[in-house]
């Protein structure tokens, strides 16, 4: 099973580096057909190693990953479209994971939308696409938004700084309605299930701080991450949880990150340190991926 993993992965692998080497490095909406592109394409490899500093049990833990993924769509007419996601991670710790996505898209004007299939949800997209290399290196606080799942959505574009979302996904045995609100470079969403379980979720950037908090009212659980960029290559962040019912945290990560960026390839990454006050380690990363010359 494990060789089979190899083999999609290097193929896979081979045909990004392909991609990248015949458009020049456009990594994004890389033209197949006339009628079907590729919106995103993703190769990244992390690396860590953690030391424990109040433990002298297996004071030393690395780990590495490797993600690959795709976005593709297909227009089959003026009105309707196929668009699918993929992405496979494989590391030394958790194996092989897949993130896919389906969906089904009725274009029914320039503003409003119908998608059905298995799909991101509205709360979804307030944490990192995982063909990015955001999702890689992802929060505690990120990593607690629900995934891709079926359903059937409506999307509607008020103006440029409005749009909005209303959904339907069939998680945990039942239907759960979602919706999802962007204004300017705010975004709400959240999910409602009957059990009077609820889950919201804040994203907002303002200047140079980007930031994500969410609630899980199943969990009793606050979380929450900010990223200060004092400019392109230096990022300063902190990853906090709360558990209300407990009244304690068992996250609270302080980190810096060292961003570069080729000139002449298709290669980003960066060099990064954090520590958890409450868990207690030092971690040292480094991260790089495939991307687009034109931005990052």
């Amino acid at each position: 099973m494990f060789q089979n993993h190899r083999i999609n992965f290097s193929l896979l692998l081979i045909f990004l580096i392909a991609i990248a080497n015949s458009t020049q490095a456009q990594l994004e909406n890389i033209s197949l057909s006339p009628n079907t592109s590729v919106s995103k394409a993703y190769v990244g490899l992390r690396s860590d190693i953690k030391a424990l500093t109040d433990t002298s049990n297996t004071p030393i833990k690395t780990m590495a990953s490797i993600r690959i993924g795709l976005v593709v769509k297909q227009d089959l007419n003026k009105y309707f479209a196929f668009e699918a996601q993929s992405a496979l991670q494989h590391s030394n710790s958790l194996n092989t994971i897949s993130i896919p996505a389906f969906e089904l898209i009725y274009k029914v004007n320039k503003a409003f939308q119908i998608r059905a299939g298995h799909l991101v949800t509205p709360t979804t997209t307030t944490r990192p696409n995982p063909v990015t290399w955001q999702a890689q290196v992802e929060t505690y606080a990120q990593s607690r938004i629900i995934g891709s799942k079926p359903g059937i959505m409506l999307r509607y574009t008020f103006s440029p700084n409005l749009f909005v979302v209303s959904s339907l996904h069939y998680q945990n045995n039942l239907w759960a309605p979602h919706a999802r609100i962007d204004y300017k470079t705010f975004r709400l969403a959240g999910y409602y299930e009957n059990n009077s379980s609820y889950f919201i979720s804040l994203k907002s950037t303002i200047k140079k701080f980007e930031s994500i908090f969410n609630f899980n009212k199943i969990n009793e659980e606050l979380a929450g991450s900010v990223f200060y960029s004092i400019n392109p290559r230096f990022t300063f962040f902190t990853d906090v949880n709360r558990k209300m019912m407990l009244n304690q945290s068992d996250v609270w990560v302080l980190g810096f990150r060292s961003h570069f960026k080729a000139d002449k390839y298709p290669i980003a990454g960066f060099f990064g340190m954090q520590y958890d006050v409450i868990q207690k380690y030092l971690l040292g990363q480094f991260f790089i991926h495939l991307s687009d010359l034109k931005k990052e």
